[in-house]
């Protein structure tokens, strides 16, 4: 198999929150009027410098519980939906970064 093209049309949008915001996040997600075909969660843990509403647990532990949300969507269609999660939710332990994508496709 050969890699494709570099398509540049494509963008990975990389969203790592709390996880009581992940909810609220996936549902402005399901009601975006962007172009997305699907997302993805997965629990992860948050290595940093700000443990100040960490739980004794999460201190002890030296991580804090995160939720990654990760979505392949047109590159017009990003800024589009991170200013409709912006409006929605205010909250400084909510971070995102946007990757291109080399390739996107189905291997069906």
């Amino acid at each position: 198999m050969t890699m494709p093209d570099v398509n540049t049309e494509y963008q990975k949008l990389n969203l790592v929150c709390p996880d009581e915001l992940a909810e609220r996040i996936i549902d402005i997600l399901l009601e975006a009027e962007v172009r997305m075909t699907g997302f993805t969660t997965v629990k992860a843990d948050g290595h940093g410098h700000d443990f100040a509403n960490a739980t004794v647990r999460e201190r002890v532990r030296g991580r804090v519980a995160r939720r990654l949300i990760v979505a392949i969507l047109p590159a017009e269609d990003v800024t589009v939906l991170l200013g409709d999660i912006h409006r929605q939710i205010k909250n400084p332990h909510l971070a995102y970064w946007v990757e291109p994508v080399l390739a996107y496709g189905h291997l069906s």
